[in-house]
């Protein structure tokens, strides 16, 4: 057969591995979501490793401490710590979150807590909320609360942290399943942990407003330069600041662009959570994933809207460097056309200068060539000879200042590769 992929078993085991847990009633879940550099995220799978029996280089793990059953789940950029008290106190949320043999462990970890949830599932059989108690503990009117599962089920929470810092939520259910109870509270918890990493990119989307506001405005300020022409700012002195202007719209940019995608794909699980969880409407309250809707929305919008921005400033820079180029080569070219033209003249006075310096040497190399002819030819007459050397030097000159002249014409063509034709 087939030799396996080399993902194929860890594709496999993805499947498997956040399994939902299975609640009996009553019970208290306590989720907490830390996030973790990568670089530390073996820290924690190896210190739990060092008092449980778990494999530390796995991604998912559960085991028993100290009467709670513990979940350990390890993602892209959090770690998350998953613990089920089966036998809570009467009244909801007295005990304390955390075993101390787990808190122990867990102390010194690295990472920053930014999601804690505590829920307390109740049994009811028409599964409707216990808005006395819900009252008792967020108070009047300041709960959100819906009813799920077409009525089976109920949640409510204020969505204000404890004095430990968790946020609550009272669950009650009417059904008898182990594993409806686990999908529900799962959802629920969920919900909350995903708003709350989508928010995460807020702060960075307001810092990077500011940001944004400055250089938008240098870049105003540069394009007037441009539009104004060469005599407002040189040329060099604009590209430096559009460089400068590039460099701080891309750093910008590269510090957002994780985070903002980031927290649209965890609004995306927050509305598939809320959709899954079926809710309906408690008379006199607001339905639990309106609430967060309601505050996550505006959020998420600001963080694409502030994406939108660095990208179309970026675009606006690298549009303002493009016309500046265009602006530079244009004015190059002019230059270059102004040399060439001047070259040309030079070249061709340098001809003009060329044809006389050729004239002149036909001249002086006739004046010398009809002198030495004279000379042989009156001494030929004084050895005897019957001849005329002032005959013989006026018949030899046209013949010499011709033959010279079209010497160095040849000579000429055959340095310049028959260009010349003057």
């Amino acid at each position: 057969m087939f030799e396996p992929h080399e993902h194929r078993n860890a594709l496999l085991d993805e499947l498997h591995a956040r399994p939902r847990p299975l609640l009996g009633a009553p019970c208290l879940v306590t989720r907490l979501d830390i996030q973790v550099e990568p670089q530390d995220m073996d820290a924690h799978g190896q210190r739990l490793a060092e008092h449980v029996d778990i494999d530390p280089g796995a991604r998912h793990a559960t085991f028993k401490m100290g009467g709670f059953e513990v979940a350990f789940e390890r993602r892209t950029e959090f770690i998350t710590y998953t613990i089920i008290d089966p036998s809570p106190t009467k009244e909801p949320f007295s005990a304390p979150a955390v075993d101390p043999g787990l808190k122990a462990i867990l102390d010194g970890l690295p990472g920053k807590l930014v999601s804690a949830i505590r829920l307390h599932l109740d049994v009811n059989k028409d599964g409707a909320p216990d808005l006395e108690a819900c009252t008792k503990l967020f108070g009047k009117d300041r709960f959100a609360a819906s009813l799920l599962r077409g009525g089976m089920a109920s949640v409510a929470g204020d969505f204000r942290p404890d004095e430990n810092g968790f946020i609550r939520f009272l669950v009650r259910d009417g059904s008898d399943n182990p594993a409806t109870r686990g999908r529900m509270v799962q959802r629920i918890m969920e919900m909350e942990a995903y708003r709350a990493a989508a928010m995460l990119a807020l702060p960075l989307a307001r810092a990077a407003g500011g940001q944004l506001n400055e250089l938008e405005a240098n870049l105003d300020e540069v394009s007037q330069h441009i539009a104004a022409g060469p005599d407002s700012l040189k040329d060099r002195d604009i590209l430096d600041r559009l460089t400068t202007l590039a460099g701080k719209a891309e750093k910008l940019r590269a510090e957002g662009d994780y985070r903002f995608a980031a927290a649209r794909a965890y609004g995306d699980l927050v509305k598939d959570r809320n959709i899954r969880l079926r809710e309906e409407r408690v008379e006199g309250h607001e339905r639990v994933g309106v609430f967060i809707e309601k505050r996550l929305n505006p959020a998420l919008q600001t963080c694409s809207a502030v994406s939108a921005r660095q990208n179309a400033l970026a675009q606006r820079v690298d549009r303002a460097v493009r016309l500046l180029t265009t602006r530079v080569q244009v004015d190059l070219e002019d230059k270059n056309a102004d040399v060439l033209d001047a070259m040309n003249r030079r070249a061709a006075a340098q001809l003009r200068l060329q044809e006389a310096v050729e004239a002149l040497s036909t001249v002086a190399m006739t004046y010398y060539g009809v002198g030495l002819i004279f000379y042989l030819a009156k001494g030929s007459a004084e050895a005897g000879l019957d001849i005329n050397p002032e005959l013989i030097a006026g018949a030899s000159t046209p013949v010499l200042f011709f033959g010279i002249w079209f010497g160095l014409r040849f000579v000429r063509r055959l340095i310049t590769g028959g260009g010349g034709s003057r």
